[in-house]
C-alpha cells in the first residue's frame, strides 16, 4: 500500500490522470473524488514538464535487506518507474549523502557550498543554495524559461 502512495501524486502531474490503481483502491475504500465537468481534460492537458523533489538533510532507506537505501536508489527506481533513462536525469546535492544520487543520474551536479569529496564527484558544479543556483543552473543549461 505505501508504495502506490509514494507515486500517486506523481503519477497524476506526470501523466495527466489517475491511475487505474488508485480508482482501484479509493474504490475499495469507498473514497469519492469529486469531479467537475472538464477536470479530467485539464489534468489531461496538463502534465507537468519537469519533476523535482526537494529536501535538507536527509537520507532514504529500506526495511528490504536484499536491497541497498539511499537517494541513488531511490533516484534508480524513480527512473525505472518512469521509463526514463539515467542520462535523461539530473540531480544537485551538497553532501556527502548525496553522492550516489549523484553518480545514479546522468549529470550530477554539486552545489557550490558542497563538501569538497561532492564536488570532486560531480559532472558540474552550481552556484551555492543561498544564490540560487539550481535555479541559475537550469536557466543557464535552458532547461527552464523566465
Amino acid at each position: 500500500m505505501n508504495h502506490l502512495m509514494n507515486w500517486f501524486c506523481s503519477d497524476v502531474q506526470c501523466r495527466g490522470k489517475y491511475p487505474n490503481y488508485i480508482k482501484r483502491y479509493f474504490k475499495e475504500n469507498n473514497i469519492e473524488i469529486k469531479m467537475e465537468e472538464g477536470d479530467e481534460e485539464i489534468l489531461a492537458t496538463g502534465p507537468v514538464d519537469f519533476y523535482t523533489c526537494s529536501y535538507y538533510m536527509s537520507n532514504c532507506q529500506t526495511a528490504d535487506k536484499t536491497k541497498e537505501g539511499g537517494k541513488g536508489t531511490a533516484i534508480e527506481q524513480v527512473l525505472a518507474h518512469y521509463k526514463f533513462s539515467k542520462e535523461e536525469a539530473i540531480a544537485f546535492g551538497d553532501g556527502e549523502n548525496d553522492m550516489d544520487m549523484l553518480l545514479s543520474v546522468g549529470k550530477g551536479i554539486a552545489m557550490g557550498n558542497a563538501a569538497e569529496k561532492v564536488k570532486e564527484i560531480a559532472a558540474d558544479i552550481c552556484e551555492s543554495v543561498t544564490d540560487d543556483g539550481i535555479y541559475y543552473y537550469l536557466k543557464s543549461q535552458k532547461l527552464i524559461n523566465e
